[in-house]
């Protein structure tokens, strides 16, 4: 048996490091963790030219000036010595690439029991959330990612974990002029960049997001039906250029796949809607793309409107009357439902819910929980204002009672069973709650019931029955 290879580099402040195992792979290069030093990751680029070590120096020197506070993304630490080309960067301990979610290892024999065991649905849908969050901060601060792609990006290994941390910051730009010789991780640049028309920027991080999002949710690639996959090479080139329909066109089926998720497990009504933004008029055409904004948006509506079926563990929007997996099939769980409004103190008596042009409640957010997974509402959630994403009221299904707890201490939250009844103060130490008659719900205030503030209406939906 041959001896195990090691490689060693070393960097220009003369520390040394034994390169351990590949974490991630873009358009430039490849990002390896360092042998004794779980703190500390290596890339190394492809080309080890001169004159690429000048403009990798001037890159780390860009993203060493950048506005970078509060961002997951990996800072350089030094560049590499001679002979190689690439840098020493910050790396954080338990995470592993996205592409892990991406599709299942080889020899798999259940893709439905890989998806499930990687957190299923639900988990996915945070994750990306929280990717697409990221990236519109990065956006928001006048940045460009540059190469978002599978192993640039990674994830926390632990299940109940949503954490995000981008690697590769040499990506990192200002400028979205076109530029000679581009590098970016094929199958993930928009045709705009594959074709040389244009130089990276917010919208071709836009599109790579979008692929990373459909291959996470639906395990297939939304530019790759069965005419390339079955087809010549020049076919995949044909697909990253724009020149085919992604593979869920609404009208051209040629470039359809039939490998997957089935849509419908896991897309919802404004995800579909979403994708089919990006990959049909927004394919070709830039500006019509979704930003990471809507991204956001989409993915975090999602999240908060899945539930997770208690025989199988499959997670699942609640708007569906069971469990979607076939070999399951369980009548969707009896669960909670919160939905956040507005409260105003300018109406008669004590208040009153805020109307939109419908004359129905302005909802300005929604969840949902059951027996086995909790409700949980954020800063954010109910306008505190910070707005920050810590969890601040937790609502659990007891039995024929509601028990709710306000975890936020700078915040005075109290609890109605109908408008205008007589009300508790809500407390960090859980108190339980009997709902009067069926169909009547709790309403939790958070804020001075004398102010403008949000208010939280739960009710409780008994399963597939409702």
């Amino acid at each position: 048996m041959p001896a195990e290879v090691r490689q060693y580099v070393a960097d220009t402040n003369g520390g040394r490091y034994e390169l351990h195992r590949p974490i991630g792979r873009g358009g430039q290069g490849a990002v390896y963790t360092c042998k004794g030093n779980p703190r500390i990751a290596i890339k190394l680029n492809h080309a080890a030219g001169d004159g690429q070590s000048e403009v990798l120096r001037q890159r780390m020197a860009m993203v060493k000036r950048m506005d970078l506070d509060g961002l997951p993304i990996s800072r350089p630490v030094a560049m590499l010595a001679r002979p190689h080309v690439g840098y020493v960067m910050e790396l954080i301990t338990d995470m592993e690439p996205i592409s892990r979610l991406l599709s299942p290892p080889s020899g798999v024999a259940s893709v439905k029991e890989w998806y499930r065991k990687g957190g299923g649905l639900r988990r996915r849908l945070r994750v990306l959330h929280r990717l697409a969050r990221v990236l519109s901060s990065v956006h928001g601060r006048g940045l460009v990612y540059g190469d978002p792609s599978p192993g640039n990006v990674l994830v926390s290994q632990e299940l109940d974990s949503d954490d995000v941390y981008l690697i590769d910051s040499d990506n990192l730009r200002y400028s979205s002029r076109p530029e000679k010789g581009i590098l970016f991780t094929p199958g993930y640049g928009a045709p705009e960049l594959v074709l040389g028309h244009t130089g990276m920027n917010t919208l071709t991080d836009s599109h790579a997001f979008a692929v990373i999002a459909f291959q996470v949710l639906t395990v297939c690639h939304p530019l790759l039906g069965d005419a390339v996959l079955d087809g010549e090479p020049a076919m995949e080139e044909m697909a990253f250029q724009g020149r085919l329909p992604w593979i869920d066109h609404p009208s051209d089926t040629h470039n359809r796949c039939r490998h997957g998720i089935p849509r419908g497990m896991v897309l919802s009504r404004v995800l579909a809607t979403t994708f089919e933004q990006a990959f049909n008029a927004g394919l070709n055409s830039p500006a019509d793309r979704p930003g990471m904004t809507s991204w956001a948006e989409a993915l975090q509506t999602a999240s908060r409107a899945t539930l997770v079926c208690p025989s199988c563990g499959w997670s699942f929007y609640f708007t569906g009357a069971q469990c979607p997996d076939p070999d399951c099939a369980r009548p969707r769980p009896r669960h909670a439902i919160a939905t956040v409004g507005i409260w105003d103190r300018s109406g008669s008596g004590q208040g009153e819910l805020c109307m939109g042009p419908n004359r129905r409640p302005l909802i300005v957010g929604s969840s949902v929980g059951s027996e086995t997974h909790p409700l949980s509402l954020t800063r954010e959630q109910l306008g505190l204002s910070d707005a920050k994403p810590e969890v601040a009221l937790v609502v659990r299904l007891e039995g024929a009672r509601i028990a709710a707890s306000c975890t936020a201490a700078d915040c005075v939250m109290t609890v109605a069973t109908i408008p205008g009844s007589p009300i508790r103060e809500l407390t960090e130490a859980s108190q339980a709650f009997r709902l009067t008659s069926p169909g009547s719900s709790l309403y939790v205030h958070c804020g001075g019931i004398d102010t403008r503030h949000r208010v939280v209406r739960i009710s409780v939906k008994e399963g597939a029955e409702s």
